[in-house]
């Protein structure tokens, strides 16, 4: 649970371990600049998980600074990146899903391209094409003719409907804006992992059984096999290719770097 402290009147509160964290807030600090001092930097992630303003805080004393980033001590460690295949958001289920259609590949590729985006800032936005917001279940009633062939009616079968995919950018930013601003960092490094691991195996790679729960001491192997995604036997790359590729990608990025912040934050 958060801790509540006081500044200026005002009550602000700091998390206590990573599932207090949004995804918006781990890709801040994991965007930190490294040139930054460790005053500096431990200044700036205070104010991004809290929500003061970074000026209020560089005004505070220090007696009130240092003990709050005491505080983030579980930040030495990155979070947790368990397998998950759904997440659920203000009593509303999202499910995994796969690209089937060409709006959904259009929008995959405008996202792998986005120039402005780091790799880390577009987990969400691939998230936003990948998930759907499960709307009901609907019942499948018996027709006549299997009545007729006396087949059970007590129970209807029933078959989970989807959200239909919309190709809109304003809609996808939005899904994803959703998702970095409540989802936690494991939540949607988990969900990542779930689509690297479950995803049927490829003739151009052997990356599923890599566990990539475990990436830290494979970072390297598995930047280097990304090229390789694209280049073995001189083909053009699949479109499952391009997803893993770069789901891969940003997956690698963003555990490194938080890897790298852990480490200053334990200095």
């Amino acid at each position: 649970m958060k801790k509540p402290f006081k500044l200026n009147q005002a009550t602000y509160y700091l998390p206590t371990d990573w599932s207090e964290v949004t995804y918006d807030q781990y890709v801040q600090i994991t965007d930190l600049p490294d040139d930054l001092n460790g005053t500096e930097k431990a200044t700036r992630i205070v104010a991004v998980v809290t929500g003061v303003p970074l000026e209020t805080l560089e005004a505070a004393g220090i007696g009130l600074v240092v003990p709050l980033f005491d505080e983030l001590a579980f930040m030495q460690e990155p979070p947790k990146a368990a397998m998950i295949e759904h997440v659920s958001i203000a009593g509303v289920n999202y499910y995994a899903q796969h690209i089937t259609t060409v709006g959904e590949l259009a929008a995959f590729d405008r996202v792998h391209n986005a120039d402005s985006l780091t790799e880390g800032q577009k987990l969400p936005y691939i998230l936003a094409i990948l998930l759907r917001r499960m709307d009901s279940v609907a019942s499948v009633k018996p027709t006549l003719l299997q009545k007729l062939l006396g087949r059970k009616t007590e129970t209807d079968s029933a078959r989970v409907e989807y959200e239909a995919f919309k190709n809109d950018e304003s809609w996808v930013t939005k899904r994803a804006k959703l998702f970095g601003s409540m989802l936690s960092p494991s939540q949607v490094l988990g969900l990542a992992s779930f689509f690297l691991l479950s995803a049927r195996t490829s003739p151009t790679t052997t990356l599923r059984s890599s566990h990539l729960a475990a990436m830290a001491p494979r970072l390297r192997k598995l930047s280097a096999a990304i090229s390789a995604l694209s280049t073995v036997g001189q083909r053009r790359s699949t479109t499952w290719n391009r997803m893993f590729s770069s789901i891969l990608r940003c997956y690698i990025w963003t555990l490194g770097r938080s890897l790298t912040s852990s480490s200053m934050i334990g200095k």
